[in-house]
């Protein structure tokens, strides 16, 4: 039996949702979420995503999307890190024809924090059928929605009160720095150089979006 990792408070956790869809499996989502209310291990945190906004996002597929597991990995302790089964398939019935890899739904969460972006989901390769002529269908705008404000409400952990998230969801801000004369960018590393917004809004797009690097990735 491996050592159980306690997560310390006020750490920041990245869950990156792993997604297999036919013979194609990607990197689906990755999540930063801050630990603020009680100590727990990141497989119990991983299981409160899966049993929580994971639930909802799955209601955006059908069933040939599958989402095998969720890797969590603690940015201020490398060695605090797991891969976790999810058993969660895409919740709709039925058989349609999805959409590109590369296109998606996408929704911006929105921050009181002037020093970082706003972020973004891209929900990928979404059905035809919520697709008309590169605009959202009005069926699963509420889906959308609801996706948009699970996630934002956090992770919910058991602790008092039972109506208050125990994980906040963040947007990091990436820290640059220089590498063979050119500018790149990561995640901090300590809670000393970590800046952050917690999520105040999630709003949906009504278009359909490209992501070019996806087309790269994934065109036939």
């Amino acid at each position: 039996m491996g050592v159980v990792v306690v997560v310390a408070l006020n750490d920041i956790f990245q869950l990156t949702l792993r997604g297999q869809f036919h013979e194609y499996g990607a990197e689906l989502n990755v999540f930063h979420y801050l630990n603020i209310e009680v100590e727990k291990t990141v497989e119990e945190i991983a299981n409160a995503f899966i049993n929580g906004p994971l639930q909802t996002i799955a209601d955006l597929f059908y069933s040939e999307q599958t989402f095998p597991r969720v890797d969590v990995q603690n940015l201020f302790n490398p060695a605090d890190k797991a891969e976790v089964v999810t058993l969660v398939d895409g919740s709709r019935v039925g058989i349609a024809e999805q959409m590109p890899m590369h296109d998606a739904f996408t929704t911006t969460f929105t921050h009181m924090n002037p020093d970082v972006r706003p972020g973004r989901k891209r929900w990928f390769s979404p059905s035809e059928v919520d697709n008309n002529d590169g605009v959202i269908t009005a069926g699963i705008i509420p889906e959308l929605m609801l996706v948009g404000s699970d996630v934002r409400d956090g992770l919910f952990l058991g602790a008092d009160p039972p109506n208050d998230s125990d994980c906040q969801y963040v947007i990091v801000k990436r820290i640059p720095y220089e590498e063979d004369g050119k500018t790149k960018y990561r995640l901090p590393e300590n809670s000393g150089e970590a800046v952050y917004g917690v999520v105040q809004a999630p709003e949906t797009s009504l278009f359909v979006t490209t992501q070019n690097s996806r087309k790269e990735r994934y065109s036939a």
